[in-house]
């Protein structure tokens, strides 16, 4: 479900254009055939069998020029670094003036790790929407929007889907779980995401 609501997300979301620079993303994300991305694409990611584009620690130096991009992007990934506000620091140090920032971030999910022959990639922290706005804001990006995705249904939709064995009984479960959240939205509009969100994406300018 969190993947299902980033990508329903994503699909409206603006092109983005100029040099975009993917943290902590390697290969061709899947993302890429639903978010429009023209001109210079580069990712960056410290595990080299991901093969990006460059290799590199997000909690360490970044071989990136300062005001070198247009729109940076970071799905799934902050939860993952210990230095959070080192990562959005540099998101801030190498966008343009105007720049973007597109940030997905897990809110009520499990633990998530995983380990490759070289790295154990760990899982550190979920971020409230207000913990959030102060360490965009700490950076130095002026323009913040956090929005929560999910809602109590849909939390309990993505947990069953991680209980049940068959996906028939999975597919049932959800499909029930949906149709109650879209009553419930329904009928109190606005604050089921807000309460229990499954994750929040964010989009922050320079």
């Amino acid at each position: 479900m969190t993947r299902s609501l980033m990508n329903s997300r994503l699909k409206i979301e603006p092109w983005l254009s100029g040099t975009t620079i993917d943290f902590g993303g390697g290969g061709t994300p899947s993302y890429l055939e639903i978010l429009k991305v023209t001109g210079m694409f580069v990712n960056m990611d410290r595990i080299e069998e991901a093969r990006p584009t460059v290799v590199g620690d997000l909690e360490s130096y970044y071989p990136v020029a300062s005001n070198a991009a247009d729109n940076v992007i970071l799905f799934n990934t902050l939860e993952h670094v210990y230095r959070y506000q080192h990562v959005v620091d540099e998101m801030c140090r190498v966008l343009r003036p105007n720049g973007k920032a597109l940030v997905y971030v897990p809110f009520i999910f499990p633990i998530h790790t995983h380990q490759t022959e070289a790295f154990l990639v760990d899982d550190f922290f979920r971020y409230s929407a207000r913990s959030l706005d102060r360490i965009f804001r700490d950076a130095g990006f002026s323009r913040i929007s956090i929005e929560p995705l999910g809602g109590l249904f849909i939390v309990i939709c993505e947990f069953i889907g991680f209980a049940l064995r068959y996906q028939i009984l999975q597919f049932l479960a959800q499909a029930l779980c949906i149709g109650v959240q879209r009553l419930v939205e329904r009928l109190r509009p606005n604050t089921s995401a807000q309460r229990y969100p499954l994750g929040y994406f964010i989009v922050a300018q320079k």
